[in-house]
């Protein structure tokens, strides 16, 4: 019998987490994109999104790695064969959700390899905001940088540098376990096979 294949609708955030996850453990799933800038307007990243979930057909299980990224998010959960990973945000999904609070509370600001390395592009031109004013937002907002370390990318001391000199706020580099967002993934997909398996034996009786 064919192994059943799934799908993974992921914000690019995670991709190099999902490709290591996927070659790790081998799996047979189908890994698909978009872009995380879309996060800045999140109207156009709902519009991405209905246009890849359109033409899925029930029988194609499919996973959506994104948070509360946009106000109609959790209605893109059909039936049973499209399912969220609970999270609010990327880094509630990428870490136990008891750290992220802690460490929101202390008054963390989370940097991720992607976004770390494209932080111009989002602080400056996105944003638009000078590095006086990025002082004085920062500093009202929050305590320090928290760098995202997932073992996958090679560590980016001299962005994060600057980064730090850009906000005014002192850096850590906190190094997670992406086994837990692995961890997550093959427990929906065994959740999948389940109900899957337990459709089949309903339509048997």
């Amino acid at each position: 019998m064919e192994e059943q294949k799934f799908k993974c609708i992921s914000c690019s955030i995670f991709k190099d987490i999902l490709e290591e996850v996927k070659r790790k453990n081998n799996l047979n799933i189908e890994l698909n994109y978009v872009s995380s800038m879309l996060h800045m307007s999140p109207e156009k990243l709902e519009k991405s999104l209905n246009k890849k979930l359109v033409d899925i057909k029930e029988e194609e299980k499919t996973l959506l790695l994104f948070g509360d990224c946009h106000p109609h998010m959790h209605e893109m959960e059909i039936e049973n064969h499209i399912v969220r990973m609970p999270g609010i945000n990327c880094i509630e999904i990428l870490l136990k959700k008891d750290e992220y609070r802690k460490l929101r509370k202390e008054g963390a600001f989370f940097l991720l390899p992607e976004w770390t390395h494209r932080w111009r592009e989002v602080f400056m031109e996105e944003l638009g905001l000078s590095e006086e004013v990025a002082k004085g937002f920062f500093k009202d907002c929050h305590t320090k940088l928290i760098y995202l370390d997932t073992k996958v990318n090679e560590i980016p001391f001299q962005i994060i540098s600057d980064i730090s000199e850009f906000t005014g706020l002192p850096f850590e580099i906190l190094e997670i376990n992406y086994e837990v967002i692995s961890d997550r993934i093959k427990e929906m997909i065994k959740n999948f096979s389940k109900n899957n398996q337990e459709k089949k034996s309903e339509q048997t009786i």
